[in-house]
């Protein structure tokens, strides 16, 4: 009766080990994937009055001719902000580079 008991002990044991270093590896993954991201707008993009928007990366502003970015609101940035559309439509936000 006791080795069957220390046996399904030593089981869950090791599948709760297993999974520590599963979770452990997923973790690293995530974070490494995120240390390289970067946003790009292509799109319409636009922050509303009072919004703080905050990308812990850099941002690059390319939307085609009829998508625009407009900001009313606040945008943190901790990278590099990169803009290459011909003309900004004029906001009352502001872009913080922290």
């Amino acid at each position: 009766m006791f080795s069957s008991i220390n046996k399904f002990k030593s089981e869950h044991y090791f599948h709760l080990h297993v999974m520590r270093i599963f979770a452990l590896i997923f973790i690293q993954v995530i974070l490494i994937s995120h240390s390289f991201a970067q946003v790009n707008n292509y799109g319409n993009f636009y922050i509303s009055p009072g919004a703080n928007v905050y990308f812990n990366t850099a941002f690059t502003n390319a939307p085609s001719a009829s998508l625009s970015y407009l900001n009313d609101g606040t945008l943190n940035l901790t990278g590099n902000f990169t803009n290459n559309q011909s003309s900004i439509s004029p906001g009352t936000g502001s872009v913080l580079l922290i």
